[in-house]
């Protein structure tokens, strides 16, 4: 039942796009079937950050709280950091990989920092 309602709520961000005239239908739902998978981890982020949050507020406290998100900072970081990078690596590889350039995509994709 969950997952039907998902998948149906998916579904109709593409068609009220397209029914707004914002965008092609298709590729819409093609660009959202690539996007959810992300959203969804998204969304699980951040019920995973509410939860740090209401068991530490409970457990500890307000000062408690202030700390947990003093860390957060620190944390956001470098996972900022390394979306930067692997958003910019699927870029690269994306426009190489439809331009016909697969060993060029296959060059970037195993290329390593350092």
């Amino acid at each position: 039942m969950v997952r039907w309602l998902l998948h149906r709520l998916v579904q109709g961000v593409p068609a009220l796009l397209a029914r707004a005239g914002l965008v092609d239908r298709q590729k819409a739902t093609e660009a959202t079937d690539l996007a959810a998978p992300v959203m969804v981890t998204g969304g699980l982020r951040i019920l995973l950050r509410l939860a740090d949050f209401l068991m530490v507020g409970v457990a500890l406290g307000d000062a408690a709280i202030a700390g947990l998100e003093l860390g957060f900072q620190y944390y956001f970081v470098g996972f900022g950091l390394s979306l930067a990078v692997s958003s910019g690596t699927i870029s690269v590889v994306s426009r190489l990989q439809g331009s016909d350039q697969s060993a060029r995509a296959n060059l970037a994709a195993s290329s390593r920092c350092g």
